[in-house]
């Protein structure tokens, strides 16, 4: 059954996830140098399997990391990477005005400069200060990374949260005689965060506006704003709240709004979110200008997880990554991790897996692998365990290729083994481990991360 939970529900929901949140420290290879490998291989058996050194580098910016430690050993990784636009993003113009009006008065927003003070108020607003102002309204406090990142003019995002802070300008251009003079200014930082929950079809975005910087007549500007969508808008309902403020440097302006998702089942729907945000002179008659918001990353609501509720995620930011201690999966541990060594894709960035739901195709990608025949017998307590998973687009039959295994995994293959990115591996492993693995990458990662058909995840092996 399809259920949508109100605002407030989601602000808890928010609340929670940013708590379990934690810092993870870098995991470096796990094997050690090439003599320990290369002794290791010569005792090589399906109780001593070879674990070859693999790099883990799935955060490609070296950003720091943040995740959600799971049980036996799986982490399913929440960090905050940069959300790259492309031209979508550097086509915003810089500098928009508005018409001259009948005093010949203009007011213009642009991209501001980098100051040492739009930084400084980043910093202050850990305290009281701005959390304080925005009492009364739903808005929620920006995530610790979001500070951290500071004036740096991009967005940052995890599978649920964006965040970005951006330095920006409001001039008052007056014409005299056919010269344009300034005559005020105000530098201020512009907050856009934006926040979801995989189990919930609301999501909120909230702005402020925080001046640091006012002179002469820009003192006393007002700024009110609306919240706007592109793409598939009419299959969400908003509600959005930002009325008149008047901006002073002790004084930030706020705006919230919050869209729920109207879809149907199986249905996916993708939007772009933004704010239409108006500064207005007051005593300058016809002085308004309009400051569109820099575009965010995409926000995806559907109900396309199977038996899963609805709910909405960043699709472009792959967050959703499992990583399986040898402590917990000696056996299916070292057969993904000698598979990705061996050229096959999921472990390192950019080179991932796409998950694939059709159950008809998974059937065909498990009798390519391992062939419930007598060609490939199961010794007793092991089963056939194929990498890249049946439950990938790169699997057995649907990604192509050839055959290659391991010598301690107890499979024997015509012709050489292939190597390089196309094929797959099987070995005989450990039957609980691999049907444990299984489910715990369903629940620790294709659902709370709302992994659905062709979304793309990664897969490592720890110490």
């Amino acid at each position: 059954m399809k259920t949508s939970n109100g605002p407030r529900t989601l602000l808890s929901i928010i609340g929670i996830t940013a708590l379990a949140l934690t810092a993870i420290g870098a995991v470096g290879p796990v094997a050690a140098d090439d003599t320990t490998a290369t002794s290791a291989a010569a005792s090589a058996s399906p109780d001593n399997p070879v674990v070859p050194s693999v790099p883990l580098d799935l955060d490609p910016n070296d950003g720091v990391t943040a995740g959600m430690v799971g049980a036996h050993g799986v982490v399913a990784s929440g960090e905050a990477v940069p959300a790259d636009l492309g031209e979508l993003q550097r086509s915003e113009s810089t500098r928009t005005c508005s018409p001259v009006n009948s005093r010949g008065v203009s007011v213009c927003v642009e991209d501001g400069k980098s100051d040492p003070r739009a930084q400084a108020q980043v910093e202050a607003r850990a305290g009281a200060r701005v959390e304080a102002q925005a009492a009364g309204s739903s808005h929620v406090p920006l995530p610790v990374w979001c500070k951290q990142h500071g004036v740096d003019n991009q967005y940052w995002a995890n599978r649920f949260e964006t965040c970005g802070v951006f330095s920006k300008r409001v001039s008052v251009v007056e014409l005299r005689g056919k010269k344009p003079i300034v005559t005020g200014t105000m530098d201020f930082n512009f907050y856009n965060y934006i926040y979801a929950a995989g189990d919930n079809t609301t999501w909120a975005n909230q702005i402020e506006i925080s001046p640091w910087s006012i002179t002469g007549t820009a003192a006393g500007l007002s700024v009110t704003g609306n919240a706007v969508c592109t793409w598939s808008c009419p299959q969400m309902t908003r509600t959005s709240s930002f009325p008149p403020q008047t901006s002073t440097l002790t004084t930030s302006s706020y705006g919230e709004s919050f869209f729920t998702w109207t879809g149907v089942l199986g249905a996916v729907t993708r939007v772009n979110p933004q704010w239409d945000v108006y500064f207005d002179a007051p005593t300058l008659v016809g002085a308004t200008v309009l400051m569109t918001t820099n575009p965010a990353p995409v926000m995806r609501c559907d109900d396309a997880l199977p038996n899963v509720v609805p709910g909405c995620a960043i699709p472009d930011v792959v967050t959703g990554s499992a990583y399986y201690s040898l402590s917990q999966f000696p056996t299916f541990g070292a057969h993904v991790a000698a598979a990705q060594a061996s050229g096959l894709p999921g472990g390192q960035y950019p080179n991932p897996l796409h998950r694939l739901v059709n159950s008809a195709l998974q059937q065909q990608n498990r009798d390519t692998a391992c062939p419930q025949n007598a060609s490939l017998p199961r010794p007793e307590g092991f089963s056939c365990d194929e990498y890249p998973f049946a439950s990938t687009f790169e699997g057995a039959s649907t990604g192509g290729g050839t055959a290659r295994t391991q010598d301690w995994c107890q499979v024997t293959l015509p012709g050489v083994p292939s190597t390089g990115a196309v094929g797959y591996s099987i070995c005989m492993i450990n039957a609980a481990e691999n049907s444990l693995a299984g489910s715990l990458l369903q629940s620790q990662v294709f659902k709370p991360y709302r992994i659905i058909d062709r979304d793309a995840f990664y897969v490592a092996v720890t110490s």
